[in-house]
């Protein structure tokens, strides 16, 4: 027997986060509502300056991201990977672990049988991602 591992770091996944899609992940999976949603507010006005030389500085809307470290970043995080776990249930043969901020996918398999093995993590991996 022979395993095939890929790590993933989600740590990158939160500077592409859509702030309306994460709202209504939170909305549909964890049945938040209304007052509780509005804690998330502060992700819709997510702005950032940019300051060139002796430029005037230019602000710019983000409009994905989560803050890392930011209080309800570890919200957003659970979020994240609940929707992933779905995801990954379905596949067959694949066995994912998450571990805080990572993401392990692996498959045991023959040595005859490396090549199949790869394609379903290759396959994992493309829908990882992909938007759903």
């Amino acid at each position: 027997m022979v395993s095939a591992l890929c790590l993933l770091d989600l740590l990158a996944a939160f500077d592409t986060v859509d702030h309306e899609l994460l709202i209504l992940r939170l909305k549909r999976q964890f049945c938040l509502r209304a007052v509780v949603l509005q804690w998330f507010s502060y992700l819709s006005d997510s702005t950032f300056h940019v300051t060139h030389s002796s430029s005037s500085p230019s602000v710019i809307c983000v409009p994905g991201a989560v803050p890392q470290g930011s209080v309800l970043g570890r919200a957003c995080l659970l979020c994240t990977q609940r929707t992933l776990r779905t995801e990954f249930q379905s596949m067959v043969l694949v066995t994912m672990r998450l571990l805080t901020i990572c993401m392990q996918l692996y498959v045991q398999c023959h040595y005859n049988d490396m090549s199949s093995a790869v394609q379903r993590l290759e396959h994992c991996i493309t829908d990882v991602g992909q938007p759903s």
